[in-house]
């Protein structure tokens, strides 16, 4: 970028490969940036592959602020969600890339202790979630964890969020699930705990047929 003398006046537009404008009333000129008009394999690999981590992460955007609380100093939780799904959760299958939903992560620990032997169960439209109240082990804890739940609905690309419905120490939840999930849809169930200040791993506890 060069200052102008202001001989010029108030120079706008282009000449050839330099355009004219004014930057804090200052005249000045730069050379025109060329557009990349590439669209190679690998760049089309790439952008397969954030497009496919977006649409999983998208209808989660609401709990991410919580769920990724430790990782979003520089970052949104999105974006920290976004980022650890995209180098951690996808896999190449023989059409492209797939998600391994057992490897994605809906929350992500600092210190605070993951549920513990946690099982679902799925009948009559309705679904139950039980754990153990593990708040006395060894490590971060405490019963009034809020808990994080996520039916991940992989065949409509949507979600059903539970956030703060359940404390650690409640050691149970049931719910109806969504009316508008159709017979056949592939549901994967997340779960998690939060505090004010902190946030667990999610752990993968398998998938259902609706």
């Amino acid at each position: 970028m060069a200052k102008l003398n202001y001989l010029f006046g108030k120079a706008r537009g282009s000449i050839g490969e330099i355009t004219f404008s004014t930057w804090r009333k200052i005249p000045v000129a730069k050379k025109k940036i060329e557009k990349n008009g590439s669209n190679t394999p690998r760049q089309q690999k790439q952008r397969s592959a954030f497009m496919l981590v977006t649409k999983l992460v998208q209808p989660l955007n609401s709990i991410l602020k919580h769920s990724f609380r430790p990782y979003t100093a520089k970052m949104t939780g999105y974006n920290a969600c976004l980022a650890y799904n995209l180098k951690n959760a996808l896999t190449e299958g023989q059409d492209g890339w797939e998600i391994d939903y057992s490897k994605v992560l809906v929350a992500r620990g600092g210190k605070l202790l993951s549920p513990a032997n946690a099982n679902f169960d799925y009948a009559n439209d309705s679904f139950v979630l039980e754990w153990d109240n593990n708040s006395n082990d060894i490590g971060t804890a405490n019963p009034t964890d809020k808990g994080v739940i996520v039916l991940y609905n992989s065949t409509q690309g949507n979600a059903h969020l539970s956030y703060g419905d359940v404390e650690r120490q409640d050691s149970n939840i049931s719910f109806p699930t969504p009316g508008h999930w159709n017979e056949d849809d592939q549901i994967h169930v997340y779960f998690s705990f939060v505090s004010d200040d902190n946030s667990a791993s999610s752990v993968y506890l398998g998938q259902f047929q609706v």
